[in-house]
């Protein structure tokens, strides 16, 4: 199952690290904010996030949802307004 989870920064919290700790930051991470991770379960899912550096550093707190796949759903509404405008 897909989750994604999205960090947030608590204001103060980035700009009161070192520039060492900065830089490990940068350096652990291959992008900010919002991230999609591929997990067995919630739990799996729980102990994906605490690895990622912006859990790890502490920087604030982390949202993490279950990922709708609604492909199905968008090419059904495609068929359909297909269908309306061949009238």
């Amino acid at each position: 199952m897909k989750y994604i989870c999205l960090g947030y920064i608590e204001p103060g919290k980035f700009e009161g690290t070192t520039d060492d700790e900065r830089n490990a930051i940068f350096d652990e991470s291959e992008l900010g904010g919002i991230q999609i991770l591929e997990a067995r379960a919630l739990n799996h899912a729980v102990q994906l996030i605490s690895q990622l550096p912006g859990f790890k550093y502490g920087l604030g707190p982390v949202e993490l949802r279950p990922v709708a796949d609604i492909s199905e759903m968008m090419k059904e509404s495609e068929r359909r307004q297909r269908k309306d405008t061949s009238r």
